[in-house]
């Protein structure tokens, strides 16, 4: 089995025992429009160089990422959020939530079909 430490296989189990495979696949999907839209927000925040924009887009997608068991995309959002980084370093840590989010997302994507 392989290694799914970026999500949290409890919750996501209990959502899959009450809700169903269907369901979750749906949540999946909707979480994957979402982030989109919060990349966005976080990018343009970081463009404009809006601390109050940037906490504002990485609280949503931060609430988001907990609500779907995606603890890895989660807990670097969590750091993010409150980060008093200058703007240069944002743009590196917005880079790897990037590819935190799209691995998590393939990481519940595998474990969903499994």
């Amino acid at each position: 089995m392989s290694d799914f430490k970026e999500i949290d296989q409890e919750l996501l189990n209990g959502y899959l025992q009450s809700l169903g495979r269907d369901v979750l696949a749906k949540m999946l999907e909707l979480y994957v429009r979402q982030s989109t839209t919060y990349i966005e927000n976080i990018q343009h925040a970081l463009t404009s160089q809006s601390q109050e924009s940037w906490e504002e887009a990485c609280h949503k997608m931060k609430g988001a990422a907990g609500s779907v068991g995606l603890i890895e995309a989660h807990a670097q959002l969590a750091s993010l959020e409150k980060s008093t980084q200058n703007w240069d370093e944002k743009a590196q840590a917005f880079q790897s939530l990037q590819v935190c989010n799209q691995n998590s997302i393939a990481k519940f994507n595998l474990w969903l079909t499994q």
